[in-house]
């Protein structure tokens, strides 16, 4: 998998960053068109070589088809997964203008993974600063 933005999704996205077009909005838990908009449940992992530049890879978890809105298929190459054919993805690379939006939203993803804590697993009634 090539962690490259194709020549044809890198003018729609220039677009949307220009304030031309509109651009998706990233949080750790998916994707909004607009503020207002419906979630459009994603997650995010690193694209090997696993460094600071890696790419990322936002892959969809909403049901049913389809699983990205027409604006995120507009700024991105969106393609299914060949092992399951079931999960559409896109890989951001550091050249894409939104790069810095989406490794954020990694990061809070990944932040909110370790951090979450659930009060199932205890009987105390002690709430954690």
């Amino acid at each position: 998998m090539t962690s490259i933005i194709s020549e044809q999704a890198q003018p729609q996205a220039n677009q949307a960053l220009s304030g031309t077009q509109k651009a998706p909005l990233f949080y750790w838990d998916g994707i909004k068109d607009d503020e207002g908009a419906e979630l459009q449940r994603a997650s995010y992992s690193l694209v090997a070589p696993y460094d600071p530049n890696s790419a990322i890879k936002v892959s969809a978890l909403s049901d049913p088809l389809p699983l990205f809105s027409s604006l995120v298929c507009s700024c991105f190459v969106v393609r299914t997964d060949r092992d399951d054919r079931c999960c559409d993805y896109f890989v951001v690379s550091r050249r894409h203008p939104q790069y810095e939006q989406v490794r954020a939203a990694y990061k809070d993803a990944v932040f909110l993974s370790c951090h979450t804590v659930s009060g199932e697993h205890t009987v105390s009634d002690e709430v954690a600063a």
